[in-house]
C-alpha cells in the first residue's frame, strides 16, 4: 500500500449521491462523450485522510471506446479514465466493464477523470443514439441526444433522459 499522498483530492463526497447536473458536467468537461467501458483496472492502493482518519482507496482505470463525441475531441477511439474506488460504502462515481453511457471527462495529461467525482456518468441505450449533428452549442446537442433518448425503447433510459430534460428546464438552461 502506498503511504499518505496528501489531502483527498477535492473534496470527500461522503455517502449522498448528489443529482446529475447535465448543464455543469457540460459546460466544465473537456470532453462530453458516448460510448462502452471495455475494461476496468485496480492499478494501485493509495490513502488519504478523510475526516482526520487514513482511508484506503483503489486507484482504477478504465478503458472507455468512444462511438460518439458531442463536445471536444479525444486522440483515438480508445481512452483511459482514471478514479478512486472505496472499500467503504461512498458516493463516489465508478464504472463497470460492459456499461453503455454518457460520459463527461476532464484531461489530465495522458489520462481522463470524472468532470464531478460522484456524477459524472448517464446510461444511454444500445445501440447508441444516433449522432447529433447540425449546429448549436454542445449543450444544445447534448440536449437532442436526451431527447432522442427519451423517446427510445429503453424504459430506464428513457426515463434518465427525460428526468434530466425537466431538470436542464427548471435551471433554465432550455
Amino acid at each position: 500500500m502506498a503511504s499518505n499522498l496528501g489531502p483527498f483530492p477535492g473534496t470527500f463526497p461522503g455517502t449522498i449521491k448528489a443529482p446529475l447536473d447535465v448543464g455543469y458536467l457540460t459546460e466544465n468537461a473537456d470532453v462530453v462523450c458516448a460510448g462502452e467501458v471495455v475494461y476496468v483496472e485496480d492499478r494501485a492502493m493509495r490513502q488519504y485522510p478523510v475526516h482526520g482518519q487514513p482511508a484506503d482507496f483503489h486507484q482504477m482505470v478504465a478503458i472507455f471506446h468512444v462511438d460518439r463525441i458531442y463536445k471536444g475531441s479525444v486522440p483515438a477511439a480508445v481512452i483511459e479514465i482514471a478514479f478512486l474506488q472505496s472499500d467503504v460504502p461512498s458516493s463516489l462515481e465508478r464504472v463497470q466493464r460492459g456499461e453503455y453511457l454518457l460520459l463527461f471527462v476532464k484531461r489530465e495529461g495522458e489520462q481522463y477523470s470524472f468532470v464531478h467525482p460522484t456524477t459524472s456518468k448517464m446510461p444511454l441505450a444500445r445501440p447508441p443514439v444516433p449522432a447529433v449533428r447540425g449546429q448549436g452549442s454542445p449543450l444544445a446537442r447534448v440536449r437532442r441526444a436526451l431527447t432522442q433518448a427519451a423517446h427510445g425503447p429503453d424504459p430506464d433510459v428513457a426515463a434518465a433522459a427525460a428526468e434530466q430534460l425537466a431538470a436542464l428546464r427548471s435551471r433554465g438552461r432550455t
